[in-house]
């Protein structure tokens, strides 16, 4: 399982602006869990499953939609292993940030940063996992609606 991820450190808390976890399922596929600070007090998380061709997207599926076509593609379709590899990325997510904060109020807070790997600080702002996601996953964050990434 690999993960990036982009916290701001606050007085009282540390939020998650932009995280992503994922799982490689061939050569050209990866399936995770997309999740982060969208604007306006609003968090997400949503599964996404991505095929790829010379490090480019050829198809994004987040939520119900594949990005590159724009045509409908429920994640439920795509076969068990990548709803397995989503719900693994999705207990990764969980593992990390406080889930009664993510549950009662919506806001994904980190435990502390003693769980992360490869952290890098710079102000306020913890970058940690891979330094940055792969080609095939650069709109991510941006298709998912995040305002960050990292």
């Amino acid at each position: 399982m690999h993960y990036t991820g982009l916290w701001e450190k606050r007085d009282d808390r540390i939020i998650c602006r932009a995280f992503a976890a994922w799982t490689e399922l061939s050569d050209s596929a990866v399936a995770g869990v997309v999740a982060g600070y969208a604007g306006g007090g609003a968090f997400i998380q949503e599964n996404f499953y991505c095929e790829f061709e010379n490090g480019t997207a050829t198809k994004l599926i987040i939520d119900y939609t594949d990005h590159v076509s724009g045509d409908e593609s429920p994640f439920d379709d795509l076969g068990q292993s990548a709803i397995d590899a989503s719900e693994e990325a999705l207990d990764l997510l969980l593992d990390l940030h406080d889930q009664d904060a993510w549950e009662e109020e919506e806001q994904l807070l980190l435990l502390s940063t003693d769980m992360l790997s490869d952290t890098e600080k710079d102000g306020d702002l913890i970058k940690a996992g891979v330094a940055a996601a792969p080609d095939h996953l650069s709109r991510l964050f941006d298709d998912a609606g995040l305002i960050a990434k990292p």
